[in-house]
């Protein structure tokens, strides 16, 4: 597994947040750096609109939801999103069938991406299962840290 430090100043020791070098896309960094707040309790990953926009920008065909929150790319296409963490060269890619959440209505060849706004420019990253699912998370309280390996 690989290790992460809590992020400094975290006000809230109920929440684990790591430093983020921001959402990838092919495996280059195409957000700003965020803070990424693990969170087991949460089924998708939701960040700041303006970062949403940036990740979907990169991916083609892609375009937002009228819902303001969700964004639609092809379903023909699968994308490689995933997550860098502050001090490692590795990306943590998501499982492609954790990143496409379905058609966004039968019969339609846009799928919906598990990446979401959340509505508000905080620079906050709220990570789930969407990522969870492919990546074990270890929260090291002892160290105050959170860790993750590949799952299998």
């Amino acid at each position: 597994p690989e290790y992460f430090p809590l992020a400094v100043g975290d006000d809230d020791p109920g929440l684990w947040q790591i430093a983020s070098d921001g959402v990838t896309y092919n495996n280059q960094v195409v957000t700003q750096p965020l803070t990424a707040v693990i969170d087991s309790g949460t089924s998708n990953i939701y960040i700041p609109p303006s970062q949403a926009s940036a990740l979907y920008a990169t991916i083609p065909n892609s375009r937002p939801d009228p819902d303001g929150r969700h964004y639609l790319f092809p379903c023909s296409s699968t994308p490689t999103v995933g997550l860098s963490f502050s001090g490692s060269s590795t990306v943590f890619n998501i499982q492609a069938s954790q990143f496409n959440l379905g058609e966004m209505e039968e019969g339609s060849d846009m799928c919906e991406g598990a990446v979401l706004s959340s509505g508000s420019e905080d620079g906050v990253a709220l990570v789930g299962d969407a990522f969870m699912s492919s990546w074990y998370s270890i929260f090291d309280y002892g160290n105050m840290a959170v860790g993750f390996a590949q799952a299998v």
